[in-house]
């Protein structure tokens, strides 16, 4: 057999209380009608002793709180004066108002709510005055040229560009498997622009051998100094081959302005 549901223990046992207080409250008044003359019964009639009993699973005894106790697996149940049921439970008698709690505290904020449907469209808005549009300007027709300006005054006179130009030769002649060197100079009031050496093209040739140009190596050249007898220029000449080679060493010359 299953055992009772504790819902249906705490009502059997609530009904049992009411029914053991009832019945004790009865006998007390009882006691106290029957001693009292009938006049009295239209006051009301004080009630000095207190009911009380111990109640546990489906049980039930009824005490003298004066002289007994309940035991620790029990609850006690009392009525003091007809104005409290019991001390720790029971039925409530009809005594003062309950007095209201603390209030607990705020609970958290619920989920947000579906979105509301869409508003209906506004009405439109008023169209503003539109500008004048800008005339477009017409452009005018071209005027006849002005008259020539007056000639501006002469411009400084520029430097004077190369004169006297002029190439001056001397002829050198190099011993085979030996070096020399050749000068050739500018005439008085003239400086070097320039010089070099080349194989006289008017020299001997023999039969057989290579071009005079594989046969020439020069080593130097470059201007000579003016503190040197005068400008001109000075050339270095190798000859390779075994017989004698000639050259003519040139310098380019010019006025001195």
């Amino acid at each position: 057999m299953a055992p009772p549901d504790p819902v249906f223990r705490r009502a059997t046992t609530s009904v049992l209380v009411a029914v053991a207080l009832i019945g004790g409250s009865v006998l007390l008044l009882g006691d106290r009608f029957g001693s009292a003359r009938s006049v009295a019964l239209i006051r009301p009639v004080p009630v000095e002793a207190r009911i009380a009993a111990c109640v546990a699973d489906e049980s039930m005894r009824l005490i003298d709180p004066g002289r007994e106790t309940c035991h620790p697996d029990e609850q006690e149940l009392a009525s003091d004066r007809g104005d409290r049921a019991s001390r720790t439970g029971g039925l409530p008698g009809p005594g003062r108002a309950a007095t209201a709690g603390t209030p607990g505290p705020q609970g958290p904020p619920g989920p947000a709510g579906p979105p509301g449907p869409p508003g209906p469209p506004g009405a439109p808005g008023v169209a503003g005055s539109g500008g004048r549009t800008a005339a477009a300007g017409l452009s005018g027709a071209s005027g006849p040229p002005g008259p020539a300006g007056p000639a501006g005054p002469a411009g400084r006179p520029g430097a004077d560009g190369v004169s006297g130009f002029e190439i001056v030769t001397a002829p050198l002649s190099v011993p085979g498997r030996d070096r020399a060197t050749g000068q050739a100079r500018c005439p008085a009031g003239k400086v070097a622009l320039g010089g070099g050496a080349r194989p006289d093209p008017d020299g001997p040739r023999r039969s057989g051998a290579s071009a005079p140009e594989a046969e020439m190596e020069i080593v130097a050249s470059a201007p000579l100094p003016a503190d040197a007898g005068g400008y001109g220029w000075a050339v270095t000449v190798r000859n390779t081959s075994i017989t004698p080679l000639p050259v003519i060493v040139a310098v380019i010359c010019a006025a001195a302005r």
